[in-house]
């Protein structure tokens, strides 16, 4: 599973750097899960699904029970 970690970056910065690394790595690669760890800001978590997953059609999200600084997003476009 590829996976993006976050920490020290600003918002602004997490959300472009999350939507290029989904890009990047969405096209004909055969992945279908990404981890994006966020850190426990809700905020972040809320930036990146309505700013990104949202508008690039990803749907299946879930933000784990036993790690609440984790997206998992599975690549169904």
């Amino acid at each position: 599973m590829l996976e993006i970690d976050l920490h020290g970056l600003s918002h602004s910065q997490c959300v472009e750097s999350t939507e290029v690394f989904l890009l990047n790595n969405c096209n004909n690669s055969g992945v279908y899960e990404f981890s994006i760890i966020t850190g426990n800001s809700l905020k972040l978590q809320q930036l990146i699904i309505n700013k990104v997953l949202l508008k690039h059609g990803f749907t299946k999200f879930y933000i784990l029970e036993r790690n609440r600084g984790q997206l998992l997003v599975h690549n169904i476009i």
